[in-house]
C-alpha cells in the first residue's frame, strides 16, 4: 500500500478566498463611474451609459500586445480603450486612472476574518505558503497584501500578470512549486472558482473549494458586465476528488 503523502504546503487564492467580495453591483459601478469621470478629464464627449458598453467584459478580452513602456496588462487596456475611444494617454496618465479604478472596485473588498489567524496557524505548524492569484495588476496586489499584513506570511507571491500565464493552466502553480521547492502531490490549493479547481488538479495538487453561503459568481466578479447576474455559486464540477470548505478555518482539520 502507497504511504500517505504528507501535506507540505498549502497554496491560496486571493479574491473570493482570503478576500472577501462586498456589493459586487456597487464596485462594479463606482469602478465605471471612476473610469468614465477619469476619461471625460481626458476629452472623452459620450455619456455613461455609451461608454459601459465600451467597457463589456473589459478583461475578458485579449491582452494588448506588451510595449516598452512599463505597463502593467490592466494599464494596457486602460490605454488601448483609450486609444480606440479617440483619446491619447500618457503612460503616466494611465497609471494613475488603473490606481484610481482598482481603489474604488476594492473598497468593496474585506479580509476574511478568519484569514489571517489560519495563515499563522498553518506557519506555526512548518506550512510552506504560497499565493497564486489570477490578476492583470500585480502592483495592486501587492498593496493589498501590505495593507492586510498578509505580505510576510507567503513563501512565494505569483500573480499571473507578472508572470504571463494564469489559472487554470498548471504552469502557474509550477511557478508556485519551484518557489517553495515543493512537489504538487505535496500541496493543497485553496480557491473558490472551477479554474482554480482544474488548475490545482492539473498540477497535481489537492484542491479545496471555499464556498461561502453568499458568495457572488466568478463572472459577476472578476469582469465588468453591462448586465450581470450575480446569483450563481461556482462549482466543483462534480469532480470527486475535491474537497469542500465553507470557512477558513476548517482548513485546520483538514491539514491534520
Amino acid at each position: 500500500m502507497q504511504a500517505e503523502t504528507k501535506t507540505k504546503g498549502v497554496f491560496f487564492d486571493l479574491y473570493g478566498t482570503l478576500l472577501i467580495y462586498g456589493d459586487v453591483k456597487a464596485a462594479w459601478s463606482d469602478w465605471l463611474t471612476g473610469f468614465y469621470n477619469a476619461l471625460c478629464e481626458d476629452g472623452l464627449a459620450m455619456s455613461q451609459e455609451a461608454f459601459a458598453s465600451y467597457c463589456d467584459a473589459f478583461f475578458s478580452r485579449d491582452e494588448p500586445p506588451a510595449i516598452n513602456n512599463g505597463l502593467t496588462v490592466f494599464e494596457r487596456r486602460i490605454l488601448s480603450l483609450g486609444t480606440d475611444l479617440g483619446l491619447r494617454l500618457t503612460a503616466a496618465r494611465t497609471k494613475h486612472i488603473a490606481t484610481t479604478i482598482a481603489d474604488a472596485w476594492h473598497k468593496y473588498m474585506s479580509l476574511d476574518p478568519e484569514a489571517l489567524p489560519i495563515l499563522m496557524t498553518l506557519r506555526r505548524h512548518g506550512k510552506r505558503l504560497a499565493l497564486v492569484s489570477n490578476f492583470d495588476h500585480p502592483p495592486c496586489v501587492r498593496a493589498v497584501l501590505s495593507q492586510h499584513r498578509l505580505d510576510s506570511l507567503f513563501d512565494a507571491v505569483v500573480i499571473s500578470g507578472d508572470v504571463g500565464v494564469k489559472k487554470p493552466d498548471p504552469e502557474i502553480f509550477a511557478v508556485a512549486l519551484d518557489a517553495t521547492d515543493l512537489k504538487g502531490r505535496e500541496v493543497m490549493y485553496v480557491g473558490d472558482t472551477d479554474d482554480d479547481v482544474k488548475g490545482a488538479l492539473a498540477a497535481g495538487m489537492m484542491p479545496v473549494l471555499i464556498q461561502r453561503a453568499d458568495q457572488a459568481s466568478h463572472d459577476a466578479t472578476q469582469d465588468f458586465r453591462s448586465h450581470s447576474d450575480t446569483t450563481q455559486n461556482p462549482g466543483a464540477g462534480g469532480n470527486g476528488r475535491v474537497m469542500t470548505i465553507t470557512r477558513l478555518s476548517e482548513l485546520r482539520e483538514i491539514v491534520r
